[in-house]
């Protein structure tokens, strides 16, 4: 599906570029006749890219999902390890706020005991005492580490939706540069005789 969707786009955009330097060199059309026709073609070549990026961002959500649901299994929360989690909570705080080396500590015990994983893993962002860029890369590090196959979903959907972004810029471009809306608004002065 995505590969097909890949294609149609690049196909797409070929014919697309194709026509547009017919239209170029075609004698038999004014100028504002020209950029009527790459309208035409510009607007059939975009609707091409975007359904290539609606596939696209469809595959990141559901690699996504698939991943979100397996994070949501692959770190278990136990109601009987609520107090060890409090532990940890306070190992945070203490650590966060200590400057020599406290977020090196954090990041050495994470990676040694999955009971803090589960903590890093699961708790909200807004609960943790670690914020910002290292709590993403400390989150990304623990997938990685106790669940390796969860990480490659993740970054399946960080992929496509990197992708989409470009199929995106692509249909801007095509917009800006198959036709002239300027030169195409002149046909509507022409008087039919």
């Amino acid at each position: 599906m995505v590969f097909n969707a890949i294609n149609a786009g690049r196909t797409a955009l070929t014919n697309g570029a194709a026509k547009i330097r017919a239209l170029s060199s075609d004698l038999t059309r004014s100028e504002p006749q020209r950029h009527e026709a790459g309208g035409v073609v510009s607007a059939k070549t975009v609707d091409a890219l975007e359904e290539t990026q609606r596939i696209l961002n469809a595959r990141a959500n559901a690699y996504q999902a698939a991943g979100d649901e397996a994070l949501r299994d692959a770190f278990p929360v136990k109601a009987e390890d609520t107090w060890l989690h409090d532990r940890w909570l306070s190992f945070l705080e203490r650590e966060v706020a200590n400057q020599d080396g406290g977020l090196g500590n954090i990041r050495k015990a994470t990676m040694a005991n999955p009971s803090l994983a589960t903590v890093i893993a699961k708790m909200p962002a807004e609960l943790l005492p670690v914020k910002g860029d290292f709590l993403a890369r400390l989150r990304e590090e623990v997938i990685d580490k106790f669940h390796p196959n969860i990480g490659e979903a993740f970054e399946r959907a960080g992929q496509m939706r990197e992708l989409a972004g470009k199929y995106m810029s692509l249909a801007a471009r095509v917009k800006l540069n198959f036709h002239s809306p300027l030169h195409a608004s002149k046909m509507k002065t022409r008087v039919e005789v």
